[in-house]
């Protein structure tokens, strides 16, 4: 008689531990499948920052470059203006790059668009120091230095488009992560 309660109770016991086991083995995955969301949700969050940085650094090098490009033809647009001019009065036909009128020096007076030009690069370069860096902002600093030099006669053309070619280089190659 004592053999004929052993199967029942063995039975029911099984069934207590199986049951316990599944129990413990479905709140350990599912802590684990937790962790995982919360690992995937980190890691997605990270790279959305990420994509939102680059956005930004795109947007501001454009801008930048935009401008230093607009500052240069302003440049070279007055300066052919006044190659025209001078071609008009009768002056020998100057050297395009080295146009100096008659009293011009270093300290030359800038037209006020050209000022706004320079003054918004000049914003822009401590946003570019935030988000891109020491090293980028010293890079954007000498283009617009370059720049500031070819407006005021003291570097040629060439050397701004050199500039601005390793500045544009440069950025590309931050802002594409």
């Amino acid at each position: 008689m004592a053999w004929e309660w052993l199967a029942p109770a063995g039975t029911v016991a099984g069934a207590t531990v199986g049951a316990l086991a599944g129990v413990t083995a479905s709140v350990l995955t599912a802590a684990a499948g937790r962790r995982t969301q919360v690992e995937v949700a980190r890691v997605q969050s990270d790279a959305a920052m990420v994509k939102v940085l680059l956005d930004e650094k795109r947007v501001l090098y454009a801008r930048f470059l935009n401008l230093a490009d607009n500052a240069r033809n302003k440049v070279s647009f007055d300066r052919k203006q006044k190659a025209a001019l001078i071609q008009l009065v009768g002056h020998d036909e100057p050297d395009d790059d080295e146009i100096q009128l008659e009293g011009e020096a270093a300290d030359v007076e800038l037209p006020p668009d050209l000022l706004e030009l320079l003054a918004e690069m000049s914003g822009l370069r401590m946003q570019i120091m935030i988000l891109g860096g020491p090293e980028m902002a010293r890079k954007a600093g000498d283009l617009y230095a370059v720049l500031w030099d070819y407006a005021r006669r003291e570097a040629k053309e060439s050397h701004v488009v050199v500039a601005l070619s390793a500045v544009g280089n440069a950025m590309h190659l931050d802002a594409s992560g």
